[in-house]
């Protein structure tokens, strides 16, 4: 046991520590791996869909950023295709701060397939949108499901 005097510390105040047990090389298969430890192929199924849906939520802003005058142009309201992407980027950057704080109070992994599932959702509401009203609202709630996405997987 070792005693920590700092400076911080008000004189007469020590604290102390047990030393941590020294670190083992990298186990090589996956059943050698120390408690604790993150195993390989656990690492490549957290990390996979986590590239995979920042992936997602950045290609949805810049395609459809790039093909909202198309779309208007489908809808015949061009005049209103701007909210479109505006739709999107308000609610993703809005609800970056709300699922910090989520995430911090249910946990990362709760928030992050919550995101997901709402994401999927709005996708699936633009999909199945009849005219430029529910493209708009199906795109802002996509958007609070694509920033949820980023800010948990960062």
């Amino acid at each position: 046991m070792s005693v920590e005097r700092a400076p911080l510390l008000p004189s007469g105040q020590e604290q102390s520590y047990t030393e941590p047990a020294p670190s083992r090389p990298e186990a090589e298969d996956v059943e050698s791996a120390a408690p604790g430890e993150v195993k390989k192929p656990a690492m490549v199924t957290i990390i996979v869909p986590m590239i995979v849906g920042i992936f997602l939520a950045a290609t949805d802003t810049t395609i459809v950023a790039s093909a909202y005058a198309a779309i208007g142009n489908d809808f015949k309201q061009l005049q209103n295709a701007n909210w479109i992407a505006t739709g999107y980027m308000l609610t993703a950057t809005s609800s970056q701060a709300l699922y910090g704080k989520l995430s911090d109070i249910f946990g990362r992994k709760a928030c992050l397939l919550s995101a997901y599932s709402v994401f999927a959702l709005g996708c699936l509401c633009c999909g199945l949108a009849r005219n430029m009203t529910e493209l708009i609202a199906a795109r802002a709630f996509a958007g609070a499901g694509g920033g949820g996405m980023t800010t948990c997987a960062l």
